[in-house]
Parts: structure tokens; C-alpha cells; sequence
């Protein structure tokens, strides 16, 4: 579903399309966090953005920060 066929006139197979990654002989999507952007690359509960594990960000405390002096 996510591949182009291909043919060289002796044998055919199959390209993944853009924003997939062939992973098991399935194109999965780069945006998977279990395959993020490979076989094998799990982002282990975060985010996974066009093939890159995010690392969530801080966490506003909503505490002010104190004044430097």
C-alpha cells in the first residue's frame, strides 16, 4: 500500500514511497515509534518525527525563576 512496484524485466520487487522505510518487507512510516526512520530504532515512549526520536522538553513548573543578583 505504501511501495511503487518495480520491474527490470527479469525480476520485480518494490520501492517504498516518500516517508516510509522498508523494515520486515513492509514499508512502514517514518513517523512510527517503533521504527522510527529504521528497523530497529524505537523511540521508547516518545515522539517520533520525520525519523528522529524527540526527547520531550522541559516541564514548565510554572514556578518563577528566581532573580539573579
Amino acid at each position: 500500500a505504501n511501495a511503487t512496484s518495480t520491474c527490470n524485466g527479469t525480476a520485480c520487487g518494490f520501492v517504498c514511497k516518500a516517508g516510509f522505510h522498508l523494515c520486515g518487507g513492509q514499508c512502514v512510516s517514518n513517523q512510527d515509534p517503533v521504527t522510527c526512520g529504521a528497523c530497529g530504532v524505537n523511540c521508547e515512549g516518545e515522539k517520533c518525527k520525520e525519523g528522529v526520536c524527540e526527547t520531550p522538553g522541559p516541564v514548565d513548573s510554572g514556578a518563577a525563576a528566581p532573580d539573579a543578583q
